[in-house]
């Protein structure tokens, strides 16, 4: 995926098509990409000096080191307009939060089990909450709603 400082969502997206070329007749590896246009349009014709909306930043990770789980949770918090990166391999929990303070994250989303709980840790209170995953979604929403009245409130109507 591809992002851009300037909009809080990715702009392209791609991936491997290994077999794509074999329907063809042509038997090799292949990669490809997409690009959104408009998306892209946005993020180019913002001015330099035009406020961005800071949205929540979210590091997610498993404690089973479970990628599909990852990309799954990081891609519907992209969905809903947060910042969100993951973090793979074996991890103790102050090696997790060391690197997302690092980058600037404000959340640490640790999954336990999809079905049933995650550990939301907000970086900046060092609090750390077990939700069950709807839980955590209103608990996303509410942070986008927090940032856009904020947002509102310094008063910038767009």
């Amino acid at each position: 995926e591809g992002y851009s400082p300037r909009i809080g969502y990715p702009f392209c997206g791609g991936g491997r098509y290994d077999y794509l070329l074999g329907m063809f007749g042509v038997d090799a590896p292949s990669t490809g990409f997409a690009i959104e246009v408009e998306r892209l349009h946005d993020a180019l014709s913002r001015e330099d000096g035009e406020r961005e909306v800071k949205r929540p930043k979210v590091l997610v990770a498993s404690a089973q080191d479970n990628f599909l789980d990852i990309m799954s949770v990081a891609s519907w918090l992209r969905r809903k307009g947060i910042v969100a990166q993951h973090f793979l391999g074996e991890f103790s929990l102050e090696e997790a939060k060391t690197y997302a303070r690092r980058m600037a994250m404000d959340f640490l989303l640790i999954i336990i089990s999809m079905e049933e709980e995650m550990d939301l840790i907000d970086l900046k209170k060092d609090l750390i909450q077990r939700v069950a995953p709807e839980e955590m979604e209103r608990l996303m929403e509410d942070q986008l709603k927090t940032v856009s009245v904020r947002y509102r409130g310094e008063g910038n109507d767009t």
